[in-house]
């Protein structure tokens, strides 16, 4: 009988699956990029005066010159929600979860609108599907990163 030559083939295709599965989402891996693509909706939303939230009731008329643009009195609140460290500037991220907002005591106000108050709400952040996209579209390149990272082959 002759000698018998064998090569043993073992499936790594699963195990490197369930790693990219497992590590897909990872905000932590990413934070500055999503805070740049959050804060650019947000930034975005304020010149074009709501325009990403349906727009910004115009103000009610004054005797007073206007001298700033609309919620832009000291650019307290957009610099909350523009830029990290911030006074009220709130963002954290934990592995699976973005917190992103503004703790300053007039940000929920304008958001909401206090009527009784006669402050039309003026969402200064827009819609949760624009961050949703937001965080898909900075979350789509560190994903193909981390894939080229395990041997993938993947092309943008």
């Amino acid at each position: 009988m002759a000698d018998l030559f064998t090569a043993e083939v073992r499936d790594t295709l699963t195990p490197a699956l369930k790693e990219l599965a497992e590590g897909a989402v990872d905000f932590t891996r990413n934070e500055d990029e999503l805070h740049g693509a959050l804060s650019g909706v947000v930034g975005r939303n304020f010149d074009t005066r709501g325009g990403l939230a349906g727009g910004w009731p115009q103000r009610k008329r004054s005797a007073e010159p206007v001298t700033h643009p609309i919620m832009q009195q000291t650019g307290g609140l957009r610099r909350s929600l523009t830029r990290r460290g911030a006074p009220g500037a709130v963002f954290s991220v934990s592995r699976d979860v973005v917190t992103y907002g503004s703790d300053l005591p007039h940000a929920l106000a304008h958001q909401r609108g206090v009527p009784r108050r006669g402050l039309p709400a003026r969402r200064v952040v827009p819609s949760p599907e624009q961050f949703a996209e937001a965080v898909r579209s900075a979350e789509r390149g560190d994903l193909v990163r981390f894939a080229r990272g395990l041997g993938f082959g993947v092309e943008t």
